[in-house]
């Protein structure tokens, strides 16, 4: 390799380099102040509620709303994956003990394809009970609204709506059961 050749590559890794940090700095000066901003969640009642909500119901392909929750009912809020082994073992759980889950508002909530939401549903023939719902988080608002959004969680709440039990990866059946039958 002769002086001529290496100069060349120098120069080239040098403006590589140099177009490198002009992007960057455009980046962090033009867009990322654009980009918004995470917030803190909004909760009601010292974290021991839920704020306002409007998702998707896939099953009906329409909105539902917080003022559509069952009153006077212990609820169940899970974020879910519909490929998650353990929403899967949720879900398969809820169809057992339908003894118990009748009485509980159920929201199954995903931010995954309403077709693959919907699909779930229907696989544990769950999208057909009144008192569960398929809902499509499209917009990410799970955390703001629920304040955790791991996944999977199971939020308990009592029939006030009061937050009473979170559990955060595989819940055992009977301690879900349990919980929503300490609930006043």
């Amino acid at each position: 390799m002769n002086a001529h050749t290496i100069t060349r590559i120098l120069q080239g890794g040098i403006a590589a380099v140099g177009l490198f940090i002009v992007g960057y700095l455009a980046y962090n000066q033009f867009i990322k102040p654009n980009t918004p901003q995470t917030q803190e969640p909004k909760m009601v009642s010292g974290n021991q509620s839920f704020t306002t909500f409007t998702f998707r119901d896939v099953i009906v392909g329409k909105p539902f709303t917080d003022a559509q929750i069952a009153a006077q009912k212990p609820m169940l809020v899970t974020n879910f994956n519909p490929n998650c082994s353990h929403c899967k073992a949720l879900a398969q759980g809820i169809t057992q003990r339908s003894d118990v889950f009748d009485g509980v508002q159920i929201l199954f909530i995903s931010s995954a394809p309403d077709s693959l939401i919907k699909e779930f549903a229907i696989s544990y023939q769950l999208h057909n009970k009144p008192n569960i719902k398929f809902l499509a988080d499209t917009d990410k608002q799970f955390f703001f609204v629920f304040g955790n959004a791991g996944v999977p969680l199971v939020l308990i709440y009592d029939k006030s709506h009061r937050l009473t039990q979170t559990l955060q990866g595989e819940a055992p059946m009977f301690q879900i059961i349990e919980s929503l039958l300490q609930s006043p």
